[in-house]
């Protein structure tokens, strides 16, 4: 009997898209595979032809023993060969692949030509090759190591690729791409598709094409030079291991960037998002004008500018300073004592955690804070906007204080303060929230919870939103606004004349602070008029008025009046 010996694979290292290599499933080589990871086959047999029994599952003439780079023994026994798979290699040579079983049990693959670790192909064929087997001389024992400086083509499908050591070219083509360059000055290609490209140290080259690509940059560049392509393009720096990030938008999609500490610069076009690293970042979108960048500072005090569209900034944990510029964009600091400029444009700006300085410059802005947001100060803008503080989202109770000076006050909830100025409206949440108005014209809307309103002197607008709210105008012309639940419109003497909507609910208008003469009537079912000395009161939607101690008057509707 001959003994006959080759190479192949381990069967963890074939990595399939869905168990065994049927026509219409795809496969690669482990992209981490090289020849320290391959198998040695070492067979005992009669003939030269390697193949098996299907209906025993082996061979008596055929035995083999498997081991692994080290001499160590994987498996031995009785042995053949089963599913034999077709494939195409993106060079265009069509290959097999074939099983090898060791009494029965898949052990490893083994194949008639050599491909790439980490590119995916497609299998368009398989049969079983127990009745016909193959001679052993066209099995070969390739090392599968990449060479230097090598030209790797991908195929149409999903690709991963590591081309290793050397100046590496990589084409990766169509589908959803990994492609790592390794050590040398790499050229890599994603072609159409959603790609992710690492070039690795060196000076390397990056290209997404079509698609949404990633580009992942660590702090062990000498310089990348980057070319997004179409789609929304990414460069993320978070694997950085010591160094923060300084990018400058040159122009749109467009400038370089540098490692803090590192003298070589890399360039980058069609860029719309930019993920920073661990550290201090300085990311300055100011020059792009495109539609609106994508900016996350990450850890780290950052400092990050947006351009001209509508853009969105994400400061990440610690003190970072964040500017808007032109357009609307959304801007969040997170956890740390951030600094926070809209610029110009509605911008919607949220301080996180933290003691936050936040501004929305000329425009109509709104301000989110939500439960822990700490002592924030705020700055609305120009007083001819609309800038709003939205707590709509806090979940305990708050409590709002309108000051002497228009569109000033403070919003408190828990241990968390924010002092605001130039402010037009506020929102509050789900708790039992309390709103107190000043001498001006003040726009509170208290959301949900059995919330209590009082606007003081001005012509205010008090919304009590769901909830058993008890509202109270003041003096001014107010409207107040009861919304769902059952609420209560508390009139004193010389309130008014003020505009209320009970809405749903059992809603009651309550006089009984009043002692002069009032006259209410009713011009429809739970709608009507109060007459008195301030001026007239309008109602709808209230289902009882409570009368002073004057010699009021009570003209009614048909149905049962109270």
């Amino acid at each position: 009997m001959a003994i006959f010996t080759f190479s192949g694979f381990s069967a963890a290292s074939i990595i399939s898209s869905g168990g065994s290599l049927t026509a219409g499933t795809s496969f690669m080589l482990d992209p981490a595979y090289d020849s320290n990871l391959a198998l040695t086959f070492t067979v005992d047999d009669d003939d030269t032809n390697f193949g098996g029994s299907s209906a025993t599952q082996f061979d008596t003439n055929q035995t083999v023993t498997v081991t692994n780079s080290g001499g160590g023994t994987v498996a031995s026994g009785l042995v053949r060969l089963g599913l034999a798979s077709t494939f195409t290699t993106p060079g265009g040579a069509v290959l097999t692949l074939y099983e090898v079983r060791v009494s029965g049990t898949l052990v490893g693959y083994v194949a008639n030509g050599q491909f790439q670790p980490g590119v995916a192909m497609s299998v368009s064929s398989a049969v079983d090759t127990s009745s016909t087997g193959v001679t052993y001389s066209t099995i070969q024992s390739p090392t599968y190591t990449a060479s230097a400086n090598s030209t790797i083509t991908g195929g149409a499908l999903n690709d991963s690729i590591n081309a290793g050591a050397g100046n590496d070219s990589v084409v990766a083509n169509g589908g959803n791409d990994t492609l790592f360059g390794g050590s040398g000055n790499d050229t890599l290609f994603g072609g159409n598709g959603d790609d992710v490209l690492s070039g690795g140290l060196g000076n390397d080259t990056l290209s997404g094409d079509a698609g949404n690509d990633i580009f992942l940059i660590a702090d062990d560049t000498a310089g990348e030079t980057v070319a997004g392509g179409t789609g929304t393009d990414t460069l993320n720096y978070s694997s950085s291991a010591a160094r923060g990030i300084n990018v400058q938008f040159t122009t749109t999609g467009s400038g370089n960037h540098t490692f803090t500490g590192l003298g070589s610069a890399g360039t980058f076009t069609g860029i719309e998002a930019v993920v920073g690293t661990g550290f201090a970042d300085t990311i300055n979108g100011a020059n792009d004008l495109s539609a609106g960048l994508s900016i996350s500072g990450g850890v780290g005090n950052d400092s990050l500018v947006g351009g001209s569209g509508n853009d969105t900034i994400d400061g990440g944990n610690d003190a970072d300073t964040l500017t808007g510029g032109a357009g609307n964009d959304v801007l969040l600091g997170a956890a740390g004592n951030d600094g926070i400029a809209g610029g110009t444009g509605n911008d919607t700006i949220t301080g996180g955690d933290g003691n936050d300085s936040l501004s929305g410059d000329g425009n109509d802005d709104t301000f989110v804070l939500q439960d822990g947001f700490g002592n924030d100060t705020i700055a609305g803008g120009a007083a001819t906007t609309v800038d709003v503080i939205d707590a709509s989202g806090l979940t305990t109770a708050a409590t709002v204080t309108f000051s002497a000076t228009v569109g000033s006050g403070t919003l408190t909830s828990g241990a968390n303060t924010a002092t605001f100025t130039t402010l037009e409206r506020v929102f509050t949440g789900s708790g039992a929230d309390t709103i107190v108005g000043s001498t001006n014209a003040d726009y509170a809307d208290a959301g949900a919870g059995n919330d209590s309103l009082s606007g003081g002197a001005g012509a205010d607008t008090l919304l009590g939103g769901a909830g058993n709210d008890t509202i109270t105008g003041g003096t001014g012309a107010d409207s107040l606004s009861g919304g769902d639940g059952d609420d209560l419109f508390l009139i004193a003497s010389g309130d008014g004349p003020d505009t209320i909507a009970g809405g749903i609910g059992r809603d009651t208008i309550d006089m009984s602070a009043v002692t002069a003469a009032m006259t209410v009537s009713y011009t429809a079912d739970g709608t009507g008029t109060i007459g008195g000395t301030a001026g007239t009161y309008t109602f709808t939607g209230t289902e009882a008025v409570l009368a002073g101690t004057g010699a009021d008057s009570l003209t009614g509707w048909a149905g049962s009046d109270t």
